[in-house]
């Protein structure tokens, strides 16, 4: 990029394609797999020789679509899975950092945002639970 920053456009194909080509841990899949149901061939991976043959072979259209949408079918499944997956994790590493507090006015269970320094000040939940 140059020191301006401002062709920082022309580099946005590049970046689209590796983020594209990118597993993603939440999921499991590459976004590119996601959308057309087999993992992607890049330039590089003839250069060097990487292209497997494991791609399957079909007879007709028909074929290919029905295999095509078998396997969109069960890498969405899948990636469903490792979301919830995940999306439970990180609801156990947020509960770790947060303190839990007992609002005393309402009976309820409440936590208080303001431990972890995200809000502060007057117009917060927490301020007008204490006057």
């Amino acid at each position: 990029m140059s020191e301006n920053q401002k062709d920082w456009d022309s580099h946005l194909p590049a970046v689209l394609c590796a983020y594209r080509a990118s597993k993603h841990e939440s999921t499991g899949f590459t976004p590119y797999e996601l959308v057309m149901g087999q993992k992607s061939r890049m330039p590089i991976d003839i250069v060097l020789g990487n292209i497997s043959e494991d791609r399957p072979k079909h007879q007709t259209y028909v074929d290919y679509v029905e295999d095509l949408r078998e396997r969109l079918i069960k890498s969405h499944q899948i990636a469903r899975e490792h979301l919830g997956t995940a999306a439970d994790r990180r609801k156990q590493e947020y509960d770790l950092k947060v303190k839990p507090r007992s609002a005393r006015r309402s009976g309820t269970y409440t936590r208080d945002a303001t431990r972890l320094g995200r809000l502060s000040g007057k117009n917060t939940i927490s301020a007008h639970l204490k006057s």
